[in-house]
């Protein structure tokens, strides 16, 4: 979930930043209504962060940081049953 959140501020943040840019190269002509659509992404983000309760993103954070640790610690095995690489 961490990751998925991330992913999805960082995407809506690189469409605004292209369409800024195609804005800007385009004298605003260019998508049409662009910087409203800028503006309301913007606003959605805002809203993401705002509805998200501190104990939720918390909990994820957590599960993130857990997972990390499990994952540093997992070594491949040599066993015929590992099926992603050798």
């Amino acid at each position: 979930m961490h990751d998925a959140l991330s992913d999805v501020s960082e995407t809506l943040l690189a469409v605004c930043d292209e369409v800024t840019r195609l804005q800007h190269d385009t004298e605003g002509h260019y998508p049409p209504s662009g910087e409203a659509f800028v503006r309301n992404i913007r606003a959605l983000l805002g809203l993401l962060a705002d509805v998200m309760p501190a104990a939720f993103k918390q909990a994820v954070d957590d599960e993130q940081t857990l997972y990390d640790l499990e994952e540093a610690r997992w070594e491949p095995t040599a066993s015929p049953n590992y099926q992603w690489g050798a």
